[in-house]
């Protein structure tokens, strides 16, 4: 390769560098932005904020913070089909993080919530009740087993 063109090579290496910085930057404030919405009650704007900080941030110690965060704002916005994705998305993706147990009990709780009438629509009561299985067979002695058993 010639001079020039490793000079270039080098300059688009450090600009495509320098923008996923930024970008890292834009998400982190944009998370911040929405922790301060999710404290004052404001989940549509949080989860908003939320949604778009998230792929800046992958990766990034805030990554899982924002993902249970944008879940408990689809909770509270009664979004629970999509407030159990993310639950889903949050128990999956961060298998380490301690509130693992919380999200799978909340997954199940959204999807029983968001179920209609079962003479309509059984599919979303039977992924309620395997969800919801699936943290009592997880962890018999947690946390919300005794809430689990009453949606089951």
């Amino acid at each position: 390769m010639s001079y020039k063109t490793l000079l270039l090579v080098g300059i688009l290496l450090i600009g495509t560098l320098s923008s996923c910085a930024v970008q890292q930057a834009q998400g982190v404030e944009q998370y911040k932005q929405a922790v301060t919405c999710y404290e004052a009650k404001n989940y549509t704007q949080a989860s908003r904020l939320l949604k778009e900080a998230l792929p800046m941030i992958q990766g990034k110690q805030e990554a899982s913070k924002a993902q249970f965060m944008l879940a408990y704002c689809q909770f509270y916005c009664k979004d629970y089909v999509q407030s159990a994705d993310s639950f889903q998305t949050f128990y999956l993706t961060f298998s380490r993080d301690p509130h693992k147990e919380e999200a799978l009990y909340k997954q199940g709780e959204a999807l029983y919530l968001a179920s209609p009438d079962e003479r309509l629509d059984a599919q979303i009561t039977q992924e309620a009740v395997s969800a919801l299985a699936a943290y009592q067979d997880q962890y018999p002695a947690g946390t919300y087993i005794e809430q689990a058993a009453q949606y089951h």
